[in-house]
C-alpha cells in the first residue's frame, strides 16, 4: 500500500493483487493467457485507475505483455478506458492475450501450461484523484507472483 499527503488530506493508493493467471491451449503452437487483477481502493473517496501496463514472466522470460485501460490525453479525450473505483470498493480487471510459440519462449513453452508453474507479473499502474480543491496522480510499479 502506498500513501500520499496533500495540503488537505492523506489518502492511500490502490491495493493491486493478482487474482489469477490461467492458460488455455489452442493448439501445439498457440495458447491463451488470461490475467485477472483485483484493484481495491482503501479510501473513502473515489480514485481513478487510468491504466495497468504489465508483463507476464516465467523463469525470468517475458511470455506476454498487455495494457488494461488508457491514460486520457487532456480534458477532451474519451473517458471510456478509465476505471473509477469508489471508496472501499474493488474492481476486477481482466485481459486475454494469445501467444504463439517462437524462439524467444521455446525453452519454457512446456512449462507455461504446467499447472505447477509460478508466474511473475510486473508492471505499473497510473491513477489520479480529483477533488473540488485539487487534482493529483501518479504511476506506481508493482511486482506480483501467481500462485
Amino acid at each position: 500500500m502506498y500513501a500520499q499527503k496533500s495540503a488537505f488530506f492523506t489518502f492511500s493508493i490502490f491495493h493491486i493483487s493478482l487474482k489469477n493467471v490461467s492458460i488455455t491451449n489452442i493448439d501445439n503452437n498457440n495458447i491463451k493467457i488470461n490475467t485477472i487483477f483485483d484493484v481495491y481502493n482503501p479510501n473513502e473517496g473515489t480514485l481513478i485507475l487510468e491504466d495497468i501496463n504489465y508483463n507476464v514472466n516465467l523463469d525470468k522470460i517475458r511470455i506476454a505483455s498487455g495494457d488494461i485501460g488508457q491514460r486520457p490525453e487532456g480534458f477532451v479525450d474519451s473517458q471510456a478506458g478509465i476505471y473509477p473505483i469508489i471508496g472501499n470498493g474493488t474492481v476486477m480487471l481482466k485481459d486475454e492475450k494469445t501467444i504463439q510459440k517462437d524462439n524467444r519462449i521455446e525453452n519454457v513453452w512446456n512449462k507455461i501450461t504446467d499447472e505447477t508453474s509460478s508466474f511473475q507479473v510486473n508492471g505499473s499502474f497510473a491513477y489520479r484523484q480529483t477533488s473540488s480543491f485539487q487534482a493529483f496522480g501518479g504511476e506506481i510499479d508493482f511486482d506480483l507472483t501467481h500462485p
